[in-house]
């Protein structure tokens, strides 16, 4: 994030108390009355039909001697892929004691082989993509350390979770005793962002500074398989392509489909083209793939609804303010190999006013006869699109806290059905009735209607909730959608609170804290409206984030995104993923 980007950031959190204090309005400006009239009074009810366990957490792997420290890498070497084995506090190496640290901070990509889950993760999540925005110095309180670029990567982890016995396996070791070119493939990886399963095939997919790295296995066996990266080398004459993200793969009429971005930038906004992917492999040849389509962004999410797989992408032509949903043509039993781009039915230019307030494409799934889809953006990335399409706005202190309440938006959640067709039907369900939009010429917000012309049908964006940032997971589970959201109150409490909290009233702080946690919803059905199972990280405040969902075995296992690396207090809460596993109360159990 650049200079002017961290310091609106700063000023506009005090502007953001505003909006869970109980306090006057008066003397507020246009954009802070306009986000107290919407989530001032905001009172949520929990209603809880399901009962949940944590069943897998990272651990600590990591001996933290203070920022800048050769032993905090040196300890992580030394341990990985294993963890502490002298417990939470204190730890010891190279005769020091240090603080414990988690460094697996997501359980990212998930899938299922029969009743065995396979995932993988990455490590400090939240440190990377502050520095990706533009963090240069270190970072470290009470929950969480940044010690700067290039010094908070670590590699990710690959675990198999018996659903049926209950067993956690470091899949890890099989990656790394192979030795090169897997072991190291597997050491430039930054993180396993997706995985996707087909007959006794198991394929982790993953980020790197070169390209996208997959790691197989064979899930009936237990047994690694081997690895490539898609980086535009040529390998035994072939000339691979080369893909810069790789997220969600899904599974239709027995055959795998994964979307991957083809440009070269990275980030919200950076790729203007991705591709849909067929897998053709076997356990012999696990890493063959044939093009069935392209879309103009990165593909984001994908789901199958009414014989056509759908797509919301980040980043997308311009004018789309930053994601667009697209089709493909209809099929009941696969997709052809295609080049051809599928059809845009739907961009967030539609709702959205404002080009810098764009964000990306979010979760998507079909549901009850309708096509929910949603949005996602990091908090401050909004300033920053600001700052970089308003170069000649005023950069004094109030205008940079109005210009971030004016770009911020929570996620918004739309459903559709006749996609492609003149009754194409788009509702707005979670969002806002009018939105600010800045005028460059005289550098005002005004506040306006929505493209839709529509009011929400179910509640303000954030489903209500200021804080949701992300749509960050949907799942249909025993004939219900659940919801999963990214909620960076916590953040907020942890940038914020930390360094100013002897300044704020108490009960400022207590209506803040009140929610800190991502938030977990259930929707019965298209007639209904959605409700809250958890407010609060499914009871750890530190799990910001439902990062993936999977039902297996009667059960919807949950995977959390949790940051904050220091969090290791023995008996209470702490840092890095969690899978959980949950169900509904009439299967018995603790409510």
């Amino acid at each position: 994030m650049q200079t002017k980007a961290i310091l609106a950031l700063t000023l506009v959190l005090t502007a953001l108390l505003c909006l869970i204090a109980v306090q006057s309005a008066l003397g507020q400006t246009t954009l802070q009355q306009y986000w107290i009239n919407d989530y001032g009074s905001w009172a949520p009810v929990s209603t809880n039909y399901y009962a949940w366990q944590v069943v897998g957490e990272a651990q600590p792997d990591e001996c933290f001697f203070g920022v800048g420290s050769p032993n905090n890498l040196a300890s992580f070497q030394a341990i990985y892929p294993g963890s502490l084995s002298t417990g939470y506090n204190p730890c010891s190496f190279n005769g020091s004691q240090g603080t414990p640290k988690v460094n697996q901070a997501y359980l990212w990509g998930l899938t299922a082989y029969k009743t065995d889950l396979w995932f993988g993760t990455i490590a400090n999540t939240l440190c990377l993509v502050m520095e990706e925005m533009g963090l240069t110095q270190p970072l470290q309180e009470n929950e969480l350390v940044c010690e700067g670029p290039g010094k908070d990567v670590r590699p990710p982890r690959i675990f198999n979770y018996n659903t049926l016995t209950g067993t956690l396996t470091d899949m890890t070791p099989l990656v790394l005793n192979a030795g090169p070119p897997h072991s190291t493939r597997l050491l430039q990886t930054i993180g396993l962002r997706s995985a996707g399963s087909l007959g006794n095939v198991v394929i982790l997919g993953g980020i790197s500074p070169t390209g996208v790295t997959m790691f197989a296995f064979n899930a009936q066996t237990k047994q690694f398989i081997g690895s490539i990266v898609f980086d535009g080398s040529t390998v035994n004459g072939v000339a691979l392509p080369r893909y810069s993200n790789i997220r969600q793969w899904i599974l239709v009429h027995n055959q795998l489909y994964v979307g991957v971005a083809t440009g070269s930038a990275s980030g919200l906004f950076g790729n203007t083209s991705g591709a849909i992917l067929h897998w053709i492999g076997s356990a012999a040849a696990p890493f063959q793939f044939e093009t069935v389509g392209t879309v103009p962004g990165d593909p984001a999410y994908l789901t199958y609804f009414n014989n056509s797989i759908f797509v919301s992408t980040w980043g997308g032509p311009a004018g789309s303010d930053g994601t667009v949903l697209c089709m493909s043509p209809q099929f009941t039993t696969k997709l052809s190999p295609s080049t051809a781009q599928w059809p845009t039915v739907w961009q967030l230019s539609n709702y959205e006013v404002e080009p810098s307030a764009g964000a990306g494409g979010g979760a998507i799934i079909g549901f009850d006869g309708w096509l929910y889809f949603t949005t996602m953006i990091p908090p401050g990335a909004q300033m920053e699109q600001f700052l970089a399409l308003y170069p000649s706005a005023p950069t004094d202190n109030a205008s940079l806290v109005n210009d971030f309440l004016g770009s911020y938006r929570p996620t918004e959640m739309f459903r559709g059905k006749n996609f492609g067709t003149p009754n194409q039907q788009i509702q707005l369900l979670y969002g806002n009735q009018v939105l600010p939009k800045y005028d460059p010429t005289s550098n005002q917000w005004a506040l306006v209607p929505n493209n839709l012309n529509q009011s929400p049908l179910w509640g303000f964006a954030g489903y209500n909730d200021f804080f949701n940032s992300y749509t960050w997971w949907m799942q249909t589970y025993n004939n219900e959608l659940f919801i999963g959201t990214f909620n960076w109150d916590d953040l907020l409490f942890e940038q914020f609170f930390y360094l100013y909290g002897q300044y704020i009233p108490p009960q400022i702080i207590n209506a803040v804290r009140a929610y800190e946690g991502a938030d977990l919803l259930r929707l019965h059905s298209s007639s209904s409206t959605p409700v809250f199972l958890s407010l609060n990280g499914m009871g750890n405040f530190s799990n910001y984030g439902i990062r993936t969902m999977i039902p297996v075995n009667d059960y919807l296992f949950l995977g959390t995104a949790n940051p904050f690396n220091l969090l290791t207090t023995p008996g209470g809460e702490y840092g890095g993923w969690e899978l959980i596993q949950l169900w509904p109360t009439t299967f018995g159990g603790v409510q």
